[in-house]
């Protein structure tokens, strides 16, 4: 059989990734990063792709969990008393605000590992398997998802996405209007330690509107509740499994390219399973010409998408492997769009941000259905036909990069 001839098993790949899925839910419980679950997890992945890879390893590597969102305590207290301070001593007001940000910036909006010293340590996995090229590698084909699910975010479990957007936006503009007034007050008044009793004291009063925002902000994420993870993102790790499955089992060997099935771990803690597998291959992944595909949340075939933009628009994905998978949909039917993550992150932005090929795929509407990042993350939700179609694609594009494309 033939790489293209794979196409034909796409129902029975769907029921392996809808049984596969329902399994790990079952029997390793809550698998936050650094969790036993987690690890329990890894293990599974572990014993799976040793049915149909060679070289199968788990890695470990430490990580600060609670650093993705601990800076929203931080930040939130800082903001709490810049408000305050506000009305006595506006530079302390001021230099809050730009500590809280600059935590902010660098925790979630570039990803950065720059306080997670502040918070505990714990242990993640990474879990890898390939099936090589008969010949000569000329390249390596990374096809990944994420093991670990996320912390419920509880605003979006009870009033929907947009609710939990709706926050995060008013509480940005409550950290700006601070700072502005804050820095109003020190041009007009210089440094003093009392505002006068004009518009100075107008303005810190309706900066309080924003104080139940803050406070709002310290529940963004439970710490108790933690997701199924079966569409965030299960639906991935399933995808590359599936493929090798296939592969292995129909004794599809590709003459020049080399196939590797990736989980990663703690990608809901900033990605760091896949900056930590970048970090520990990186040579080798250089040394060969590298395409990460990485899939996150595979859940609407409406809103499948290439992402060429990640983290927060902040970083490029690559364009010539992004295209082709675009191309892929198109020869056999389907539409896949080309998009971006304008909040949040896939594992591809961390091979993109080393100079690698990155490849993000999404299957999620950007504005947050009330599944994501919720208890309603179940396999009663997942959609197998999305998972069925997006595993069809994933086959035809493997052949069109097996085959020579992009064109050089």
């Amino acid at each position: 059989m033939e790489l293209k001839d794979l196409k034909g098993l796409k129902q029975q790949m769907a029921d392996y990734m809808e049984e596969g899925i329902a399994e790990v839910i079952k029997s390793f419980g809550k698998r936050s990063p650094g969790s036993e679950g987690e690890k329990q997890c890894a293990e599974y992945f572990k014993n799976e792709l040793e049915k149909y890879c060679e070289d199968v390893k788990i890695e470990s590597f430490s990580l600060h969990p609670g650093s993705f969102f601990g800076w929203i305590y931080i930040t939130v207290t800082f903001m709490l008393a810049a408000t305050a301070l506000y009305f006595f001593v506006p530079l302390a007001s001021a230099i809050l605000v730009v500590l809280g940000f600059i935590l902010m910036l660098t925790q979630f909006v570039l990803y950065r590992k720059t306080f997670d010293f502040l918070f505990k340590k714990k242990t993640s996995y990474n879990v890898y398997g390939s099936i090589p090229a008969k010949g000569e590698t000329k390249r390596k084909v990374i096809f990944s998802g994420h093991m670990d699910a996320a912390n419920e975010w509880p605003l979006s479990y009870r009033l929907g996405g947009g609710a939990t957007a709706g926050l995060v936006a008013f509480a940005f503009i409550g950290i700006l209007y601070i700072f502005a007034i804050s820095i109003y007050s020190l041009v007009t008044n210089g440094i003093g330690f009392a505002l006068n009793t004009g518009i100075d004291r107008i303005l810190g009063y309706v900066s309080l509107v924003f104080v139940p925002i803050f406070i709002t902000m310290y529940h963004f994420s439970s710490k108790k509740v933690v997701t199924d993870g079966a569409n965030d993102n299960l639906s991935g790790c399933f995808i590359a499994a599936a493929i090798v499955k296939a592969m292995k089992e129909n004794g599809v060997q590709l003459e020049n390219t080399e196939v590797v099935a990736l989980m990663t771990g703690a990608e809901e803690a900033g990605l760091r399973g896949a900056k930590a597998f970048v970090k520990a291959h990186r040579e080798e992944l250089k040394k060969t010409e590298t395409v990460f595909v990485g899939f996150d949340t595979i859940r609407e075939m409406r809103f499948l998408a290439v992402n060429k933009a990640d983290i927060n628009n902040t970083v490029k994905n690559n364009e010539e492997y992004s295209d082709l998978y675009i191309k892929a949909a198109e020869n056999l039917g389907y539409k896949c769009a080309s998009s971006s993550v304008p909040i949040g992150a896939t594992d591809a932005a961390a091979f993109s941000q080393e100079g690698l090929k990155g490849v993000s795929i999404t299957a999620l509407d950007h504005n947050l259905r009330d599944y994501y990042h919720t208890r309603r993350d179940t396999i009663d939700n997942i959609d197998k036909e999305c998972l069925r179609d997006v595993w069809e694609i994933t086959v035809e594009y493997l052949d069109l990069i097996d085959k020579g494309e992009p064109k050089k």
